[in-house]
């Protein structure tokens, strides 16, 4: 009943806010913003399209489109007087406190998730009509400011700005605690607030994992409970991100065309895909041993797993090993106080299972979700782990077997199925079952026969 209730609230709000739209009967002809008044409608014309600002302020040089903006900016900030407070409604949904100004936009973009204007060229939905304006106004390259580097365009010429300083390389905002630049303010406030301050106030009630921002906070709980609000317009598939909606879209936009890379001649189903794989594909090394391609970072560790190398020794048990994390992990073992672990609780398996890391919690969880995010650019299978993937990639399209029959010549993909090939030669049957004596060649023969005896 509570749940009835909720929609109810819910439809008697949108309907309010559809009713609203239809007692505006000024409408904006490049926007298609409806207005109370004339009056309303030749400010937002002359701000927003002509982009307009004839009050300016004399103290700071801030220029302003509406005059009462600029009356309330030279009495709040460069008077005297102080703000009044902000109006607050109580949300008949989840009970916050919210400003009245913004209270339906909440109800919209929280509950009820609607998003009814939505932008014709690139998908992506908004709550409010003022919002989508100036997204189209980005798309369109005649009226926006454009790049002297590249093809793009901006409607604001700020955004133009800081476009331009990722071409001239110019970073301009430096940290004062450590040697590093950024090209926006934006990102050094957050450098300071994740590196330094190592601030993450947002945590997940489920693992318990933080989160710096709230938008990553929202994507990661929809992993928990298997959301996917964004849909495809096309395909009718949704999507957990508006990021993955674009990318999706890009698959559509191409028409199933393929972009094949010039030095290898793999194939990938977008133009971005394409470039990060020449970017980053071939700056990989080939080990002498084993032929495989290794990043140039990890070349030395890599070449001491063939050469048998533990260059990190401990000191009390003597133990070698070839990382030195595997080494600190270790060393804990010998310490005569163990910390306890903190475990994360299963939300969906009745007897709780517990678990030691994050990591292991979402694999567990994806049992229950049936999510499986690793798709396979070859076919339509898609896994829950990434290592499944690769494997899948490896034995099914590249048709890899490195283990070979010496006496037959046939090949298998892993040890196990090699040695259990050879018992067929030997005529080896080393299971045998506890009741009747009877023997098998594999495990699987084994356990298939135990069930007669149940």
């Amino acid at each position: 009943m509570a749940v009835v209730s909720k929609n109810r609230q819910r439809n008697k709000v949108v309907h309010k806010i559809r009713q609203k739209d239809n007692k505006r009967p000024f409408q904006c002809s490049q926007c298609q913003r409806r207005f109370n008044f004339q009056i309303n409608l030749s400010v937002h014309i002359n701000a927003v399209h002509k982009l307009l600002r004839p009050f300016k302020c004399h103290v700071c040089s801030k220029s302003f489109a509406i005059a009462a903006n600029w009356n309330n900016h030279t009495r709040y900030v460069h008077g005297p007087e102080k703000r009044p407070k902000v109006n607050m409604r109580k949300c008949i949904m989840c009970k916050k406190m919210i400003q009245s100004v913004g209270y339906y936009r909440h109800l919209l973009g929280v509950h009820t998730k609607e998003r009814q204007f939505q932008c014709s060229i690139c998908y992506h939905g908004f709550i409010r009509r003022r919002d989508l304006s100036p997204h189209l106004q980005s798309h369109e390259s005649a009226k926006g400011v454009p790049c002297i580097f590249c093809e793009k365009s901006f409607s604001i010429r700020a955004d133009h700005h800081v476009h331009l300083r990722t071409h001239i390389k110019e970073k301009p905002f430096f940290c004062e605690k450590c040697p590093t630049s950024f090209s926006h303010c934006g990102n050094l406030k957050s450098h300071i607030r994740l590196c330094h301050n190592k601030e993450r106030p947002h945590t997940c009630k489920i693992c318990r994992k933080t989160f710096a921002q709230k938008i990553h906070l929202e994507n990661h709980i929809r992993k928990h409970v298997n959301e996917k609000p964004f849909k495809c317009h096309v395909c009718l598939k949704w999507m957990r991100t508006t990021q993955s909606l674009k990318t999706h879209m890009l698959l559509h936009k191409s028409n199933g065309q393929k972009f094949p890379c010039s030095k290898c001649q793999k194939l990938f189903t977008t133009k971005q895909y394409l470039q990060n794989h020449e970017k980053y594909g071939h700056k990989l090394l080939t080990c002498v041993f084993c032929e495989k391609f290794i990043p140039k970072a990890s070349e030395g560790r890599h070449l001491l797993i063939h050469v048998k190398e533990e260059p990190y020794w401990c000191e009390k048990c003597e133990k070698g090993f070839l990382l030195k994390k595997t080494l600190d992990v270790h060393a804990k073992s010998h310490a005569k106080i163990m910390p306890k672990p903190e475990f994360r609780t299963c939300i969906y398996c009745e007897d709780a299972k517990l678990f030691k890391s994050n990591y292991n919690l979402e694999l567990h969880l994806r049992q229950h979700t049936q999510e499986k995010p690793f798709f396979c650019t070859r076919c339509t299978r898609s896994f829950s782990i990434k290592s499944n993937l690769c494997v899948h990639v490896r034995y099914v399209h590249e048709k890899e077997r490195n283990f070979r029959c010496d006496l037959c010549g046939k090949s298998y993909t892993n040890k196990n199925k090699l040695e259990r090939h050879i018992s067929v030669h030997l005529a080896e049957l080393p299971y045998q079952c506890t009741h009747c004596g009877r023997r098998f060649r594999s495990t699987n023969g084994l356990k298939g026969h135990m069930k007669i005896h149940v």
